[in-house]
This record gives structure tokens, sequence and C-alpha cells, in this order.
């Protein structure tokens, strides 16, 4: 499945917001996450950003969604 040149960066500053010892564990949890959107959102064309967006809030226990404006403010 084909990243949008744009969300993949978006991905990576997402990702480089986390705490390093925990971005193993979670980056191929939330890349699956993406893909399942892409699929259910578009038919699987390409992941977009918000594929990425949503499967994060998938994923994401209800306690620290509250945290969002800290995580998505990576530039």
């Amino acid at each position: 499945m084909e990243w949008e040149k744009e969300t993949e960066e978006l991905f990576e500053g997402i990702i480089n917001k986390m705490p390093e010892g925990f971005r193993p564990s979670v980056k191929p949890i939330i890349i699956e996450a993406a893909k399942s959107r892409c699929i259910e959102q578009n038919g699987g064309a390409h992941i977009n950003d918000t594929d990425v967006i949503t499967g994060i809030f998938d994923i994401i226990p209800e306690a620290f969604k509250r945290l969002k404006k800290n995580i998505f403010n990576y530039q």
C-alpha cells in the first residue's frame, strides 16, 4: 500500500514526538490502523493524512486522547 509523501512526513513527525522507548512498539500498530482506515475510507488506494490521524485515534486509549494537541503539533 502506497503512502502520500506529505502523509509520510506527517507520520514521521508524529512518531518523533512520542517517547523514544515507545516508538518501536507503537509505530507498527499505527501503520496497521492507518492501513485499515485507508481500506475502509478510500478502498486502499493511498494512505493519506486522514487515514493516519483516524487510525491513531482508533488505538489511543480514551484517557490519552485529550493530549492530541501536543502529539499533532509536531512542526
